[in-house]
């Protein structure tokens, strides 16, 4: 912290660099390397990409609009939670990024997606995993590509992982992976 002349603290950011960052260990930024340490004014006027969800309402509520972003859509069966993730692909579509849609309960009724209004069904990667665990080494290696993309989990209660699948139900496999 650099002094002011009335003697009040501010922090010291002299050419906007990490090196200048007052208080920044150099081997924090020799391990983790200069690109992830910033001010708040270096984040406050970075340009963000965000894809709307075509709802006003639904934008405030979510406070930034679907990209980027992680969100749990979840209530009760039959009101749409799917119809949504559906339309809201279509939106990702529509910017050019790429739509997956990781079915783990393979329930997705085959004709749904055709009445969405923009989502190419042709461009829709649908995946159907054998088990929780391929559902998400497959998410992890579309995140690891470093690609923009919106993923759907359909859905996180039927991420069973291989062992409860194998084991009878007699056997305890409560927090095996």
């Amino acid at each position: 912290m650099a002094k002011k002349k009335n003697n009040e603290l501010e922090p010291t950011v002299a050419d906007e660099s990490p090196e200048k960052i007052t208080g920044l260990s150099p081997e924090l930024l020799k391990k983790y390397g200069k690109d992830i340490f910033k001010t708040m004014t270096d984040v406050e006027n970075e340009p963000r990409d965000v894809i709307s969800t075509g709802s006003l309402r639904l934008d405030i509520t979510m406070v930034d609009p679907l990209i980027p972003g992680f969100w749990e859509i979840y209530g009760a069966s039959g009101v749409g939670k799917t119809t949504l993730c559906l339309e809201f692909g279509a939106k990702a579509q529509a910017a050019g990024i790429p739509f997956y849609y990781v079915a783990v309960e393979r329930s997705l009724y085959k004709t749904l997606p055709q009445g969405i209004s923009g989502l190419d069904r042709n461009a829709m990667i649908y995946i159907e995993p054998e088990n929780g665990n391929q559902a998400l080494d497959i998410v992890e290696d579309i995140l690891r590509t470093g690609q923009k993309s919106f993923i759907v989990v359909d859905s996180i209660p039927a991420l069973v992982t291989e062992v409860e699948l194998e084991k009878s139900s007699a056997e305890n496999t409560m927090g095996r992976l």
